[in-house]
């Protein structure tokens, strides 16, 4: 007994003519027409400033923020 077994394809009919199989995927043509959003990518983003000093303004914060605390703490009496 034999483990595999060939068989034979046939690309031609009797006549000798080419038999043709169906698309494998069929494709949509390109886009006609008005250009909008569904079309052509979004256009590139505007130039947006960077606050390069954001982490010193942060820090800034929460030191004003920590001596606050410590503020209404020294209002009260030891507990």
């Amino acid at each position: 007994m034999s483990d595999f077994t060939e068989k034979k394809k046939h690309f031609r009919d009797e006549d000798g003519r080419v038999i043709t199989s169906p698309k494998n995927f069929l494709t949509n043509p390109p886009k006609k027409g008005k250009v909008t959003k569904k079309t052509t990518f979004e256009p590139f983003p505007a130039f947006v400033a960077d606050d390069y000093s954001y982490p010193k303004t942060l820090h800034k914060k929460d030191v004003e923020e920590h001596h606050e605390k410590l503020k209404k703490v020294s209002d009260k009496a030891f507990s």
